[in-house]
């Protein structure tokens, strides 16, 4: 297998789809040996994780704060689990 560019990582948004859990097995593979080489997405991932963290913390309790408010809202279900914020 060919070693992935910087601009392959960044055109696919590998970092970004790492995070989401969207990669399929072989793309983590591929991923994940240029990631070791790369400090740009290696510092890119925590950055994710951090984002998705906060985004969901925030959506959440938007909606606490809505159903507190209307009491009818639907859950969150589909962010899963709150995610941890600090790596």
């Amino acid at each position: 297998m060919a070693h992935m560019s910087h601009e392959e990582a960044l055109e696919k948004k590998l970092a970004e789809r790492l995070v989401l859990g969207e990669l399929t097995d072989p793309e983590i593979l591929e991923f994940e040996e240029h990631y070791a080489d790369c400090s740009v997405c290696s510092s890119s991932v925590p950055f994710a994780q951090i984002f998705v963290a906060n985004l969901t913390a925030l959506l959440r309790e938007r909606q606490r704060s809505s159903r507190q408010e209307s009491g009818d809202l639907p859950e969150l279900d589909d962010f899963g689990p709150e995610p941890e914020a600090e790596l």
